[in-house]
């Protein structure tokens, strides 16, 4: 029997050698630490028992068992710092001589698994101490408050993160973020926290707020700096006031416009979506001319099934990005998008559905006071109250076989299984066409479907690239910077930097209509073909090379539409011939063709309208100027509308992005 024990008591410390130590080390977890502890205590306290009862029940010792039991457990404790009581054990291993290995191999197990326990338990702190030491003294640091899950994803995933948790944080949580893998610190977020000494002025920290409740402290902080520290603030909230606060940060001055960056989560999840799926990924390359433009007859749609809060911002941002060039008779018009809304809380007259196209109707009954009217960026063809039955399923699967047509799908009715039902049938009911691609509100269920997409992911959004957006934004402001000949990124407005940040989103579609993609992955693989964008471009050699049918020109007028649809669905309209204003001052021609308090502006007109603009502009000119000839060449409005063209090759080279092609 005893050596049938002892091999029990040998296998359970080779289980713990070789599966409890690798197991606890790997995970690094307080709990399953503590428990393998306990098994360790518990095996030593077996290993000086056994011996104990050997002697009292063979050697026939008097002493009781209930003392034999008080002096095993100070024995079993002393072997976790290598303390033995070996007098029992020498005897017992005087009869089974392998028990002084068992023995002695207890012991090591015992040391060791302390040593591990007191660096698992002591080393996470330190190292995190070490890790905090090292990312706020770093070339970028991004710190993330609160203890929200997407607060805990983004300090685990995102390089340089560190979580900010409240000062009331217990003990026993900071360990148990610090053991799934997260940097952490214990603080409020303060204008004594943000002035202290943990942010070095060398370091560019970007302090991410899930909540706007530190707004009041954020804006005294920066009321009061004087120091040259780099602290930029991004913080979410509600879709609701979001244009409230920041038409208040605004009036603030650059200083508090170009720190706080406010966004809301419907914007950052409609943001990736329009970048990631534009016409063009999926559209048929047969449906453009050799020129990059529409072909004519080609119809655009765009249907959505439930238009809720993501859904409305997922619409305009995409009718803003999914502007094209169309070529009639020599010249370049708007190819509205056609919209079709299914959803009984849909506002039919909002500015963003009916509201704006009716405005601009009104403005139509009096167009002799205009520059030409814009061209629609989207037509509503219909906002129905119906739910989803299979009625409008088959009603809009109808619609989508229109020949000459291509379709987007999407389907957010509240209900991700309703979702996954209703693409299922579209799928059934397109199964013969190739001119749509469906995408569905899901973030758990995988769907296999090939003209199929899940959306609406927030874990996805919730990264540096995506809310921070060092790449997107160094793309706006190098643009900025062509427009403006110098650097004005910190005297824009929250809207002149809203305005450059679309014309950079639409960067992928641009290069798509010029048969390639790109990807912002460092890797660098394909910039050959990024350096032969400007051969397929062509040089623009003078104003009149603005006029005709070249690939060129379809991109120059693709992107006045896509400028005039991002001012129409921001609430501007054109402004009236007489508003425009031109005159001498100090020996050089001045002019006003905007009111941005008014939201007019001269320039929302049609593409060929810019030139119109451009011979008024030179006629008045010539009326004021004493003896000098302008041209419409000197109102150049044209040249505008290449700023990302110029900037595309240098942003693909700086960013090291992968370009294929198409």
């Amino acid at each position: 029997m005893w050596e049938v024990l002892n091999q029990i008591i040998f296998v359970a410390e080779l289980l713990l050698i070789f599966v409890g130590l690798p197991l606890v080390f790997r995970k690094r977890n307080t709990v399953k630490t503590v428990i393998f502890m306990g098994c360790v205590v518990a095996l030593n306290f077996v290993i000086y028992l056994l011996p104990a009862f050997f002697e009292k029940l063979v050697l026939g010792e008097e002493r009781s068992f209930f003392l034999y039991l008080l002096d095993g457990i100070p024995a079993a404790a002393k072997s976790l710092v290598g303390d033995t009581e070996t007098g029992i054990v020498e005897v017992y291993a005087s009869h089974f001589p392998e028990y002084g290995l068992i023995f002695g191999l207890g012991i090591a197990i015992a040391v060791v698994s302390t040593s591990f326990a007191a660096i698992s338990t002591f080393g996470r702190r330190i190292s995190n101490a070490f890790k905090l030491v090292l990312r706020f003294s770093g070339n970028t640091c991004d710190l993330i408050a609160g203890n929200s899950e997407e607060a805990i994803q983004y300090a685990k995933t995102q390089k340089n993160a560190v979580l900010v948790l409240p000062e009331n944080t217990e003990k026993s949580a900071m360990t148990e973020y610090i053991e799934n893998g997260c940097t952490v610190i214990r603080r409020k977020l303060s204008k004594a926290f943000f002035a202290g000494k943990w942010f070095h002025t060398k370091t560019r920290y970007n302090v991410i707020l899930l909540q706007d409740e530190a707004l009041d402290e954020i804006l005294a902080y920066l009321g009061d700096e004087r120091k040259t520290k780099d602290i930029r603030f991004y913080l979410e909230t509600e879709s609701g006031v979001l244009e409230t606060l920041k038409r208040r940060i605004d009036a603030m001055g650059s200083l508090y416009r170009t720190r706080i960056t406010l966004f809301s989560r419907n914007e950052l999840l409609a943001r990736v979506f329009v970048d990631k799926n534009p016409y063009t990924k999926h559209m048929p390359r047969e449906f453009f001319g050799d020129d990059t433009s529409l072909k004519d007859g080609v119809k655009l749609n765009l249907f959505l099934l439930g238009y809720g809060a993501l859904s409305g911002e997922i619409c305009r941002q995409f009718v803003i990005n999914n502007q094209f060039a169309v070529q009639k008779d020599g010249e370049y018009h708007a190819s509205p998008i056609r919209l079709s809304v299914y959803d009984k809380t849909a506002d039919k007259n909002a500015w963003s559905l009916c509201g704006l196209p009716n405005a601009l109707r009104i403005l139509e009954e009096n167009q002799t006071e205009y520059f030409p009217m814009p061209e629609y960026p989207y037509e509503v063809d219909c906002v129905k109250d119906g739910g989803y039955e299979f009625d409008t399923i088959r009603e809009i699967a109808n619609k989508a076989l229109d020949e000459d047509s291509f379709s987007y799908i999407i389907v957010d009715t509240g209900n991700v299984y309703r979702n996954i039902e209703i693409a299922e049938k579209f799928s059934l009911l397109l199964d013969k066409c190739n001119c749509y691609h469906i995408f569905v509100r899901n973030r758990s269920i995988a769907l296999t479907h090939d003209r199929i997409t899940c959306y609406g992911d927030t874990g996805s959004v919730f990264t540096h690239d995506v809310i921070v957006g060092d790449a997107l934004v160094g793309l706006a402001r190098d643009v900025n910077r062509f427009y403006s000949g110098k650097d004005t990124w910190n005297d824009l407005s929250y809207f002149g930097m809203a305005s450059n940040i679309a014309l950079a989103q639409n960067l992928r579609l641009k290069l798509n209509l010029l048969g390639v993609d790109y990807q912002n992955d460092g890797r660098g693989e394909g910039l050959d073909l990024a350096s032969e964008l400007p051969a397929k471009l062509g040089d623009a050699t003078d104003y009149e090379s603005c006029f005709g049918v070249s690939v060129r020109n379809a991109l120059l007028a693709q992107e006045h539409f896509r400028w005039n649809a991002f001012h129409l669905l921001a609430g501007y309209l054109p402004m009236k011939r007489c508003r425009v204003k031109v005159w001498e001052e100090n020996g050089k021609i001045k002019k006003t063709i905007k009111d941005d308090t008014l939201k007019k502006h001269a320039c929302i007109t049609t593409f060929a309208g810019l030139h119109a603009l451009s011979n008024e502009l030179s006629a008045r000119a010539n009326e004021i100027a004493g003896g000098k000839t302008y041209t419409a060449k000197d109102f150049d409005y044209y040249r505008y509308d290449d700023l990302l063209l110029r900037a595309i090759p240098g942003f693909l080279e700086e960013n090291r992005c992968s370009v294929a092609e198409k």
